[in-house]
């Protein structure tokens, strides 16, 4: 009897640490990502695992889905799929959409010129080809714009990463550090120096109020000027500053107006701009 329940001690005593142990481990989360791509990013995956083997990497990663959005050159309709030879401007790529009758329906406009909208996963057999899981009609060019600026974006984000900037250190800790006295007198020279600059460009504004199309044209004039080389657009902070004082919400009123106009367009969100 006191055999017997020594053993069930034991038991315990072995189950209540693994026990612990399993609640302190973090739980591992299945993350399913979709990525927007284009053609071109989908050969360059492929050339890349041709040469290194292993799983279909899109800029260094393993999404869950990808979306694309191309046009229909041509394709081929059977009972139970569409075949479409789709092209986005960066190249061309097969795919198949296996459909039933409800969607069948939904894809009935379906034709060779129309733009479409996929998302899915590229497979190799028999043939390299994008395996469609679903499909939508593009209602207007915008989505296709859209989807460039996102599948570029996305490729610089995992390609270079996001870093944080780097307040540097300032020179008198610095000095500091290395048991070294500062020359006081060359640090307010080269402070002076330094701001006097800064404060002839504080003034650059001319301090008058923009309005109507004064201030459009006034905006439209600087991304013109500051948009060459900077793909990621103009922030609206800049403009702000560069027509100051005129307020911030009848910048932002000017530049919708030349958005909707066709003059101008947000690049990598709604607050960066470029003109066309």
């Amino acid at each position: 009897m006191f055999g017997s329940s020594t053993f069930v001690t034991t038991q315990l005593e072995v189950a209540v640490p693994e026990a612990q142990a399993a609640a302190r481990k973090p739980r591992q989360e299945d993350r399913q990502t979709c990525l927007p791509v284009t053609v071109r990013a989908i050969e360059h995956a492929m050339e890349q695992r041709a040469d290194t083997g292993g799983e279909l990497r899109v800029h260094g990663s393993e999404p869950g889905v990808l979306l694309l959005v191309g046009l229909v050159e041509a394709m081929t309709r059977q009972s139970a799929s569409i075949e479409l030879s789709l092209n986005d401007g960066t190249g061309r790529i097969k795919a198949r959409h296996y459909v039933n009758d409800r969607q069948s329906g939904d894809l009935a406009a379906l034709a060779p010129g129309r733009y479409v909208t996929v998302f899915g996963s590229v497979r190799t057999a028999p043939e390299v080809h994008f395996a469609v899981a679903g499909m939508t009609l593009a209602q207007s060019a915008d989505e296709v714009s859209y989807h460039m600026v996102e599948a570029a974006y996305a490729a610089l984000k995992l390609q270079k990463g996001r870093t944080e900037p780097v307040t540097p250190a300032p020179k008198k800790h610095m000095a500091a550090e290395a048991g070294l006295s500062p020359p006081k007198e060359t640090t307010v020279a080269t402070a002076s120096a330094v701001g006097a600059p800064a404060a002839v460009a504080a003034k650059e504004p001319s301090g008058e109020r923009l309005s109507g199309s004064g201030l459009r044209k006034a905006a439209l004039k600087f991304l013109q000027r500051e948009g060459e080389g900077r793909p990621e657009g103009v922030p609206l902070a800049a403009v702000c500053q560069h027509v100051a004082p005129t307020p911030a919400d009848e910048v932002a009123a000017a530049l919708q107006k030349l958005v909707d106009s066709g003059e101008v367009y947000t690049s990598i969100d709604d607050e960066h701009f470029l003109p066309l």
